[in-house]
């Protein structure tokens, strides 16, 4: 049964954003969805409500999030066990802060 649910996801993630879109740089797990991650498939990402916040009030979509995550310029280590992604999207830096649980991603904060 889940080889069945996981071809469903695939033909529906490609079929929503486009076969470019949802394959880059060789991978072998869809991306920007918020739900699987190229890096870390399966993972799910979960958003505080200041970060929710934050994405509202500088027109940050989740998708732009996810893109930041599986393609930052660089990421470096924060405070208290997070870490800071940075990367170029549509002509602007986005920074985002983030810890990595055991499951999914928390974003911290958007910037």
């Amino acid at each position: 049964m889940l080889p069945h649910l996981a071809l469903f996801l695939y033909f529906f993630v490609v079929d929503a954003i486009g076969w470019r879109e949802a394959f880059s740089k060789g991978a072998t797990c869809p991306i920007r969805i918020n739900i699987l991650h190229d890096w870390t498939c399966g993972m799910g990402i979960t958003y505080t409500g200041h970060a929710r916040k934050r994405m509202r009030q500088r027109g940050i979509t989740p998708e732009e999030v996810s893109f930041v995550l599986n393609h930052a310029d660089y990421v470096k280590k924060s405070f208290e066990g997070r870490k800071e992604a940075v990367g170029h999207l549509k002509g602007r830096s986005i920074k985002i802060v983030y810890a990595e649980e055991e499951s999914y991603i928390k974003v911290i904060t958007v910037m």
